[in-house]
Protein backbone atom coordinates (compact mmCIF):
# COMPACT_ATOMS: atom_id res chain seq x y z
CA UNK A 1 0.00 0.00 0.00
CA UNK A 2 1.56 3.53 -1.00
CA UNK A 3 -0.29 5.33 1.39
CA UNK A 4 2.21 5.94 4.44
CA UNK A 5 -0.61 6.38 6.79
CA UNK A 6 -2.30 3.57 6.11
CA UNK A 7 0.50 1.76 8.39
CA UNK A 8 -1.47 0.81 11.61
CA UNK A 9 -4.20 2.19 10.52
CA UNK A 10 -7.82 0.89 11.21
CA UNK A 11 -11.06 1.10 9.46
CA UNK A 12 -13.92 1.00 12.77
CA UNK A 13 -17.52 2.33 13.22
CA UNK A 14 -18.18 3.61 17.06
CA UNK A 15 -19.91 6.18 18.51
CA UNK A 16 -17.79 8.18 20.29
CA UNK A 17 -17.38 11.55 22.21
CA UNK A 18 -15.53 15.02 21.43
CA UNK A 19 -14.90 17.58 23.26
CA UNK A 20 -12.93 20.54 22.34
CA UNK A 21 -12.22 24.08 22.97
CA UNK A 22 -14.18 26.50 20.66
CA UNK A 23 -12.36 29.95 20.62
CA UNK A 24 -10.76 30.72 24.26
CA UNK A 25 -13.68 29.78 26.75
CA UNK A 26 -16.39 27.95 24.20
CA UNK A 27 -15.83 24.42 25.80
CA UNK A 28 -17.96 21.84 23.08
CA UNK A 29 -19.10 18.58 23.11
CA UNK A 30 -20.40 16.24 20.50
CA UNK A 31 -21.11 12.63 19.55
CA UNK A 32 -19.40 11.76 16.41
CA UNK A 33 -19.06 8.37 14.13
CA UNK A 34 -15.03 6.95 14.56
CA UNK A 35 -14.37 6.66 11.06
CA UNK A 36 -10.44 5.10 11.72
CA UNK A 37 -8.03 4.76 14.59
CA UNK A 38 -3.99 4.73 14.52
CA UNK A 39 -1.69 5.02 17.42
CA UNK A 40 -1.42 8.36 16.31
CA UNK A 41 -3.85 9.54 15.70
CA UNK A 42 -7.99 9.40 14.19
CA UNK A 43 -10.60 10.33 11.97
CA UNK A 44 -14.18 11.31 13.13
CA UNK A 45 -17.22 12.64 11.38
CA UNK A 46 -18.61 15.24 12.78
CA UNK A 47 -21.79 18.15 12.30
CA UNK A 48 -19.89 20.78 13.12
CA UNK A 49 -16.29 22.06 11.60
CA UNK A 50 -13.85 22.31 14.03
CA UNK A 51 -10.48 24.92 13.22
CA UNK A 52 -7.06 23.26 12.56
CA UNK A 53 -4.83 23.49 15.56
CA UNK A 54 -7.95 23.47 18.33
CA UNK A 55 -7.17 20.87 21.33
CA UNK A 56 -9.35 17.72 21.45
CA UNK A 57 -10.21 15.43 23.76
CA UNK A 58 -11.43 11.92 22.15
CA UNK A 59 -13.51 9.36 24.86
CA UNK A 60 -13.81 6.05 23.71
CA UNK A 61 -15.38 3.49 26.17
CA UNK A 62 -14.33 5.01 29.11
CA UNK A 63 -10.60 5.90 27.59
CA UNK A 64 -9.52 9.45 26.72
CA UNK A 65 -7.22 10.92 24.20
CA UNK A 66 -6.05 13.95 24.00
CA UNK A 67 -4.79 15.61 20.66
CA UNK A 68 -5.11 18.77 18.27
CA UNK A 69 -7.19 18.82 14.84
CA UNK A 70 -5.09 18.33 12.42
CA UNK A 71 -7.53 18.24 9.32
CA UNK A 72 -11.32 19.13 8.99
CA UNK A 73 -12.91 18.40 5.55
CA UNK A 74 -16.48 18.40 4.25
CA UNK A 75 -17.86 15.21 2.50
CA UNK A 76 -21.16 14.24 1.26
CA UNK A 77 -22.96 14.75 5.14
CA UNK A 78 -20.44 15.93 7.34
CA UNK A 79 -17.14 17.26 8.09
CA UNK A 80 -14.15 14.25 8.72
CA UNK A 81 -11.97 16.01 11.52
CA UNK A 82 -8.36 14.36 11.60
CA UNK A 83 -7.29 14.34 15.34
CA UNK A 84 -3.15 14.20 15.80
CA UNK A 85 -3.01 12.15 19.33
CA UNK A 86 -0.28 14.16 21.83
CA UNK A 87 2.91 11.26 22.25
CA UNK A 88 1.44 10.91 26.07
CA UNK A 89 -1.84 9.10 24.81
CA UNK A 90 -1.11 7.17 22.11
CA UNK A 91 -3.80 4.51 21.30
CA UNK A 92 -3.41 0.64 20.71
CA UNK A 93 -5.73 -2.01 20.62
CA UNK A 94 -4.42 -3.17 23.88
CA UNK A 95 -5.99 -0.06 25.77
CA UNK A 96 -9.50 0.02 23.58
CA UNK A 97 -11.18 -1.61 20.95
CA UNK A 98 -13.77 0.09 18.87
CA UNK A 99 -16.43 -1.25 17.75
CA UNK A 100 -16.22 -3.32 14.15
CA UNK A 101 -11.83 -2.70 13.98
CA UNK A 102 -10.41 -3.54 10.66
CA UNK A 103 -6.79 -3.85 10.01
CA UNK A 104 -5.80 -1.87 6.62
CA UNK A 105 -2.67 -3.44 6.05
CA UNK A 106 -4.41 -7.19 6.46
CA UNK A 107 -6.78 -5.93 3.94
CA UNK A 108 -4.54 -4.58 1.69
CA UNK A 109 -2.59 -7.90 1.92
CA UNK A 110 -5.27 -10.03 1.24
CA UNK A 111 -6.17 -7.89 -1.99
CA UNK A 112 -2.64 -9.01 -3.27
CA UNK A 113 -2.18 -12.08 -1.85
CA UNK A 114 0.91 -11.86 -0.30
Amino acid sequence: MSDKRAAGRYLCADLVRVDWLDGEDDFRSAEAVLEDISQQGACVEMEQAVKLGTMMMLSIDGRTFYGHASHCNFRDYGFFVGIRFSEDTQWSSGLVAPRHLTNLCALAEDATGS
